[in-house]
């Protein structure tokens, strides 16, 4: 075919105009590295997005606190072994 020719030309006759130096090569020529941090307040959609996302976070959090207060749902009030596999022990091996 002719690709190979082809990028074998385009090849020749980039290579006056490409110059490919390793990092370690110019590291000295280079400024040096500026970070600059800007905060910026979030506009009324961006708040009341975050708040509806924050507002339903508590919502669950509260719920799942009650129903572990309650007795439901807590594998640490069940036998050792649900216990274990809830707190990820049984798939790490640590209890057979």
């Amino acid at each position: 075919m002719a690709v190979p020719f082809v990028v074998a030309q385009v090849r020749t006759l980039l290579a006056p105009f490409v110059l490919r130096r390793l990092k370690s090569q110019v590291l000295q020529q280079l400024a040096p590295k500026t970070t600059e941090e800007v905060y910026l307040l979030p506009g009324p959609s961006q708040k009341a997005l975050y708040d509806s996302i924050l507002r339903r976070h508590i919502e669950r959090q509260r719920a799942r606190l009650a129903s572990t207060s309650e007795g439901e749902g807590n594998p640490s009030q069940d036998n050792p072994q649900a216990r274990a596999t809830h707190l990820g022990w049984k798939r790490q091996g640590w209890m057979r």
